[in-house]
Formats: structure tokens, C-alpha cells, sequence
């Protein structure tokens, strides 16, 4: 899903790409927008990137504004439309909150309704996705399957914890956490 940035071993999604290519819009002509690349913590960037109006107009050729793959969400269901030619379980997505519209035949009516029997149930929602890639949100799916998420049981949560326990090496887990936490600054 993401293109190589020229003269880079960078990996830039196309809704980045699109985003960046928008900022270039209002500048006139000949103005060049320049955006620095940095690494978790360094104070200069690594690489600069320089951006025309020329250039932002082909990114946004390249780019096709919507896209469609296999891929699933998760989500609770908001509503349930089936007395129309194309049934369908519209879905708030948990990660981004958005309404997805998740198209199902008429013969995965029995397990639309399976995944409504709990009222705040999370739903896993698989099938061909339709992404919007300007805006960076999924708009639909056509469902190849729908099914509950297993309920969250914080006992075996709990059990899961100190199941590795080398999996620091020779650091405490206290160590590991504040390394990851200053790197990631």
C-alpha cells in the first residue's frame, strides 16, 4: 500500500502522499515547499524533500483517489438496513470511529443477525474494502464474512503476563520500557 519516495529507501503511504501534495495547492508556480525527514530523535533531518506545484499535480495524478483489496475492520454495529436491494450492516469502525457500509448477500442474512444478538458486541467485518485515499478512510465493504470478537477475558490477559519471560534479555522489563520510551522521544 505504500510507494518508495524517489531518491529514498522510504516507504510513503499514498494518503501521506496526497496529504503533501495538497499542501503544495496554494503556493504559486515557481515557490518550492522543502520538508525534512527525521529519525526518532535526531535534531536534523536526514534527507530533505523538495516540492513544486508541478510535481504535487502529478503526485496526484499517480495516485488513484480510491482503492480496493481484501481486508477487514473491527468494529461495533450502528445500523442494519435489509429491505433493500443491497442489505447492509453500517459499522463504526473502533480505530478511526468512522461509518463503514458493509454490504452482504441476501444468503449472510442469518449471520447479520447473529452479530446484532449483543447490543455493544465487536464485530471483525471481512471482504473487498473500498478506501478513499484522500481522506485515508475505508468508505465500504462488500462482506465476505462477519463475526463476533472474542469477548476480552482479563483473567487470561492476566495469565499472558511474564509468559516470556526472556523476552528482555538481560534487561528488567522496568529497563526495556524506559529505553523504548526515550528512543521514542
Amino acid at each position: 500500500m505504500a510507494n518508495e519516495a524517489p531518491d529514498a529507501g522510504v516507504f510513503i503511504r499514498p494518503a501521506t502522499r496526497l496529504q503533501y501534495s495538497q499542501i503544495a495547492a496554494p503556493i504559486d508556480i515557481d515557490e518550492i515547499i522543502r520538508f525534512g525527514l527525521y529519525t526518532n530523535g535526531s535534531q536534523r533531518p536526514e534527507a530533505w524533500y523538495e516540492l513544486d506545484r508541478s510535481r504535487a499535480d502529478a503526485i496526484t495524478e499517480e495516485i488513484p483517489q480510491v482503492v480496493s483489496y481484501h481486508g477487514e475492520i473491527q468494529g461495533i454495529v450502528h445500523a442494519l438496513f435489509k429491505e433493500t436491494d443491497h442489505p447492509k450492516l453500517v459499522v463504526r469502525e473502533l480505530s478511526t470511529k468512522n461509518l463503514v457500509d458493509c454490504f452482504f448477500k441476501i444468503e449472510m442474512y442469518h449471520s447479520a443477525i447473529e452479530v446484532l444478538e449483543e447490543r455493544d458486541a465487536v464485530i471483525f467485518v471481512e471482504g473487498q474494502v473500498t478506501e478513499n485515499m484522500a481522506l485515508g478512510m475505508v468508505e465500504s465493504i462488500d462482506v465476505t464474512d462477519f463475526r463476533l470478537a472474542p469477548e476480552f477475558n482479563v483473567e487470561k490477559f492476566n495469565a499472558f503476563i511474564g509468559s516470556v519471560p526472556d523476552l528482555t534479555g538481560k534487561k528488567s522489563t522496568e529497563e526495556t520500557i524506559e529505553e523504548y520510551r526515550a528512543n521514542a522521544n
